[in-house]
């Protein structure tokens, strides 16, 4: 028997040993995993829950029926989304979501506290720096140039935000670092979320919800699909997400900003750097809608602030003014190119060709 940790533990893992290759294994891959795993979890591990039953024993089988429900009913939208049904969006959205746009579990909701910072990166084809609009969120007039992503349709683009600058470049899928340019970003105002991860400390029975939906939508991608399945369900979220937010709006209420989730890349890229389940949960942020001349999303552009872009080969290059806005000296002597010189006036020389 384990303990709830443990469970969270393996749930975590389950991209890591499991084998799908369609929507379908997918599914029904995670379904049986879950409920195997939550059956393992010994009765007494359920005391210090806020789950509904008389006693431990019973609060694990209410749980394990209501999940075996919730889990059947999610699987059923799915495979309907997967099918074209135009009303499997609204299906999902009901899980989550009251008609007035509120979450139907206040613990589904993570808090961001103000001046939080944040990392983004963009890779660059040659040693260039950005400005902080070529950093920020790509313009309503590049739509074209908006690829499908994870949480966002082809021509829809959404602010993806990592913790850590490491996250930020796994996320990038690994590009030259010296070629890179990031920001820090911070939040100037209070944030809500809704937390799309694998708690540790599971209390609710939303969170064990919410464990199942995440594996869903932590699926690991590859170069070699054409069409990415594992897509579907992180579009479903973000769909009832942004039509939360509509609702909010309109009822002149403060909405849910994002999603905090698992980010996939430290499965489907072998040699993650670092075993720290904090270092590999990332944001997305979407757009509100806006007017056509409004070039970047107000709403965005007003909860977010961001530093000038930086990259790591004009930090190396020009050290002592990498304060500066522009990192780059006039005085040749203060860059990295003369110190490297000045290192190898130590050598000796020898002929060519000894």
């Amino acid at each position: 028997m384990s303990n709830l940790r443990e469970f969270s533990d393996r749930l975590y893992l389950f991209h890591k040993e499991a084998e799908y290759k369609s929507l379908e294994t997918l599914i029904t891959t995670a379904k049986d995993f879950y409920i195997v795993e939550l059956g393992k979890v010994d009765e007494k591990a359920f005391a210090r829950t806020k789950l509904r039953g008389p006693n431990p024993a019973e609060k694990k089988k209410i749980l394990l029926s209501w999940m075996k429900t919730q889990i059947e009913k999610i699987n059923q939208i799915v495979r309907r989304k997967s099918d074209n049904d135009m009303a499997a969006a609204a299906d999902f959205y009901s899980l989550l979501f009251r008609k007035d746009g509120t979450v139907i579990y206040d613990n589904i909701v993570y808090t961001i506290n103000r001046n939080t910072n944040f990392y983004r990166m963009r890779a660059a084809e040659k040693y260039e720096l950005f400005d902080r609009k070529g950093l920020f969120l790509i313009s309503d007039k590049l739509e074209n140039l908006v690829g499908d992503y994870r949480f966002n349709p082809s021509g829809y683009a959404c602010l993806y935000l990592a913790p850590n600058l490491y996250l930020a470049w796994e996320e990038c899928r690994r590009p030259d670092f010296d070629k890179v340019n990031f920001s820090r970003f911070v939040n100037k105002r209070e944030v809500k979320v809704i937390n799309l991860t694998i708690l540790q400390n599971m209390i609710y029975r939303e969170h064990f919800l919410l464990a199942y939906l995440t594996l869903l939508c932590s699926a690991k991608t590859t170069d070699k699909d054409k069409h990415n399945y594992q897509y579907i369900v992180p579009h479903l979220m973000m769909e009832a997400l942004c039509s939360s937010q509509r609702m909010m709006e309109a009822n002149r209420k403060t909405p849910i900003s994002g999603i905090k989730y698992l980010s996939s890349r430290r499965f489907d890229q072998k040699d993650f750097l670092f075993n720290n389940r904090n270092l590999s949960e990332a944001y997305v942020f979407p757009q509100h809608p806006h007017k056509d001349e409004e070039e970047v999303c107000p709403y965005l552009a007003n909860l977010f602030h961001l530093t000038e872009p930086r990259s790591f080969f004009l930090y190396k290059t020009h050290s002592i003014n990498f304060q500066n806005r522009s990192a780059i000296v006039s005085n040749y002597q203060e860059s990295l190119f003369y110190k490297l010189e000045d290192l190898t006036k130590k050598d000796k020389v020898y002929k060519w060709d000894k």
